[in-house]
């Protein structure tokens, strides 16, 4: 069945999508547009003609023969004209909720959206979303499925809430935004079409022209970590993801066989069930996973309903770090006399190298040679620095005629130095010849013994010919990683909690670890502010200061081994200029649960002020106009009667120290209306003796600022109250020593923090 935007008819179509017949509906004074199954005989649909687009219909179809009545189950007309002020784009029935349709007003920026009782036709709103678009676009699909609803925009992303029961939204779930869905498609057009298909499990986008995009189940185990394909992960990894909505437990598959991993299950577990049940979103492997290995793993997700249905879980995988890994970045040079192509550093170079390790056999991508005078030949290799030194891999010199010339190096003699002035012999290696193939491969690899080296030196023995000249296609040098790597937080990363712990993997036989922390990077990189030596590879340092750089090292020893000690990178980090006091994200719509957000932000119903903090319905948290996140606190204020303020409070359960990390100010953002009536916005701040400090805004017209503001507050501005033991925290709009009767209007809070800004130069 399809319904006709520029026509009054509906028209059925035949399963090869051939046009089968016409009914024009001129009988129901309707042009249907969008429509959706309320049973096997009866639509419910929309109107594209014009004055009729907030109307929705019950229509019934007659199949032999193909006719079309309004149902008059709703009133003798067959429809009922909804709230909806601009037009309603799609009206979908509901999934679990099945008894209900849910659809939109597209085309505003407050774009409502409702349940309609297909029953009685009457219509409850749900909420309202701050959407934007161009003409009539906007808020383009609503539509319930498996108890979540789904507000599909054109120009704002999807948003995902869960439902409390058929006429209640609960809390939001996800979004999807816009720049998200773009990348996804890799289209900035608009997005139009939109589906959720198998109870949840995928929803289907029309993204741009013809780019249909799917993206997975909500239900299921998302984000992994470490993520899908990663490689060089820690053979003492910890698997994490984040759970999927209304999840009791999950079970966890693990091996390093696909298919086995793809197709386990409870009742045959194939040996990789390694967790069944579990509610943590976290396990460790047991014991040291093998080196360069892909390993594979599942969490299927078992639902909370009684059924218990168990949601499969995607496949996902990650390759463990090799036992070496290859040096980079070498330097070659020889005291031998070659042309100024086929010089030392061809060696070294990687040229002449495919992607499969295969060599070519231009001369041009290699080292050839003579000796100089009454001197042996020999090429030498630098490193970046000390390594301990795993294999010398070579391929051979491979030129096109090389099994008649014998250019290739039949043996040298192995030596290796850390200064490049005092050398030890490792030994004499004789090289496999190379068969003057394209697709010739490494076929000499030597044992370098763990020796530490900055130099290798490689002196020539014999040839496999005689011609006098001695040449190399490539070397390659592994090492086994003794340093310390990869840090975290990261190397360079910004904002970075003070509290946060200092971690990295460990350096391979090292069993403790010298930790250097400052500010000063001379100091670091001289080892002369040693914080600790410790046998863990975390550390937690004392609380750090905000909006600073810091500088740290660790140094791995192992007094067992030479050298004794590993000296580590200088890494860097930078510390966040403020501290969360509220980002209000935490606040759910359980009233029951206390977790609300008017439960910690006492208003005018407890205090007995004006204000009133969050919505009289859920979701009670401002979901759409918010600083950062998906939530901030939106606080109506009336002064209009006494005490003529109002005021959201939060009492924390235990005084707030709120002067660590050098901190030296509170910052929060706020946002109001241009047409709240104009009033002071102020901070108040009580300690635990009941000492009490005030700040008001500079602007006494703050409240109109349509846009989102920062508010910085010096605490030379709150004086007389212990900083380091806050109780209170109060925002209000008015004077509470002053009051006078004003007005009324609403503003909105986010990003409350404590801290200090970066200052240039620190």
């Amino acid at each position: 069945l399809a319904g006709g935007a520029d026509n009054d008819y509906f028209s059925r179509i035949d399963p090869n999508l051939n046009l089968d017949t016409q009914v024009f509906a001129a009988n129901l004074g309707v042009r249907p547009s969008s429509y959706d199954w309320v049973d096997q005989d009866t639509v419910i649909h929309n109107s594209y003609a014009s004055g009729l687009r907030s109307n929705l219909y019950l229509t019934d179809i007659h199949a032999d023969p193909f006719q079309v009545s309004a149902n008059t189950t709703w009133n003798a007309n067959g429809h009922v004209t909804t709230g909806a002020t601009a037009r309603i784009r799609n009206v979908r029935v509901g999934d679990v909720y099945s008894g209900y349709a849910y659809y939109g007003d597209s085309g505003v920026n407050a774009a409502g959206f409702w349940a309609i009782d297909l029953g009685t036709g009457v219509s409850t709103r749900l909420g309202t979303l701050d959407v934007t678009g161009d003409g009539s676009w906007g808020l383009w699909t609503v539509k319930e499925s498996d108890g979540f609803l789904y507000l599909h925009t054109t120009h704002n992303g999807i948003y995902v809430y869960s439902m409390v029961d058929a006429t209640t939204l609960g809390a939001l779930h996800t979004t999807y935004t816009k720049e998200t869905l773009d990348t996804l498609a890799q289209d900035t057009n608009p997005n139009w079409g939109f589906d959720v298909v198998d109870d949840g499990a995928r929803m289907l986008l029309c993204a741009g022209v013809g780019k249909v995009i799917e993206i997975i189940d909500i239900r299921r185990a998302a984000t992994p970590n470490p993520p899908d394909g990663a490689a060089d992960v820690s053979r003492t990894v910890s698997l994490g993801w984040s759970g999927g909505e209304s999840v009791a437990s999950r079970d966890v598959y693990f091996g390093a066989v696909f298919v086995d991993v793809d197709n386990a299950s409870r009742t045959d577990p194939r040996g990789v069930l390694v967790s069944q049940g579990q509610t943590a979103t976290s396990y460790e492997p047991p014991g040291l996973l093998d080196f360069d290995t892909t390993y594979y793993w599942r969490i299927d997700e078992v639902m909370a309903s009684p059924d218990g249905t168990i949601v499969k879980g995607a496949v996902w995988s990650f390759t463990t770090e090799p036992s070496a890994y290859p040096i980079q970045g070498v330097v070659a040079g020889s005291n031998g006399i070659s042309d100024e192509v086929s010089t030392a550093q061809r060696a070294a170079d990687g040229s002449g190298l495919d992607q499969a390790d295969q060599h070519s056999t231009q001369a041009s991508d290699m080292w050839l040679a003579s000796p100089p005078d009454d001197e042996d030949l020999y090429i030498q290799f630098e490193f970046d620095g000390v390594y301990k030194l795993h294999e010398m891999v070579v391929w051979n010199h491979n030129a096109e005629f090389e099994l008649v010339l014998g250019f290739g190096i039949q043996d040298v003699t192995v030596a290796y130095s850390q200064d490049g002035a005092n050398w030890t012999v490792l030994g004499d290696v004789e090289f496999a010849r190379a068969n003057a193939s394209a697709t010739y491969i490494a076929n000499t690899t030597a044992d370098l013994q763990g020796v530490a080296a900055r130099f290798v030196r490689l002196t020539v023995n014999h040839g496999w010919g005689t011609s006098g000249q001695y040449g190399l296609s490539e070397v390659r040098f592994t090492f086994i990683p003794t340093r310390a790597r990869h840090p975290q937080p990261s190397d360079g990363a910004t904002d970075i909690e003070i509290g946060t712990a200092l971690s990295w993997r460990t350096g391979r036989e090292a069993v403790a670890h010298k930790i250097y922390l400052s500010e000063d990077v001379q100091t670091v990189t001289d080892g002369t502010t040693l914080l600790d030596t410790i046998d863990e590879n975390s550390y937690q340092p004392a609380p750090l200061n905000f909006g600073t750089m810091y500088y740290w090292r660790v140094d791995e020893v192992n007094e067992a081994t030479s050298p004794s000690i590993w000296d580590g990178m200088v890494w860097s980090f930078t510390t966040a200029e403020y501290a969360v006091v509220d980002g209000f994200e935490s606040y759910t719509d359980d009233i029951d649960a206390g977790e609300a957000i008017f439960d910690t932000w006492l208003d005018g119903w407890v205090n007995h002020t004006g204000s009133t903090v969050g919505y009289l319905n859920a979701p009670f948290a401002e979901k759409t106009i918010v600083h950062s996140g998906q939530q901030s606190m939106p606080l109506q204020y009336d002064n209009t009667s006494s005490p003529f303020y109002s005021e959201a409070e939060r009492i924390f359960d235990t005084p707030q120290d709120w002067t660590i990390g050098g901190a030296d100010g509170l910052n929060l953002y706020f946002r109001g209306d241009a047409t709240n009536a104009p009033q002071t916005l102020y901070l108040t701040l009580e300690d635990s003796n009941g000492q009490t400090a005030t700040v008001n805004h500079s602007d006494p017209q703050a409240v109109l600022a349509a846009e989102w503001a920062q508010w910085p507050i010096a605490y030379s501005d709150l004086t007389g109250v212990d900083l380091s033991r806050v109780s209170v925290l109060t925002i209000g709009v008015g004077s509470r020593t002053s009051p006078t009767a004003g007005g009324t209007g609403i503003v909105y809070i986010d990003d409350i923090g404590f801290g200090r800004p970066a200052a240039v130069g620190r």
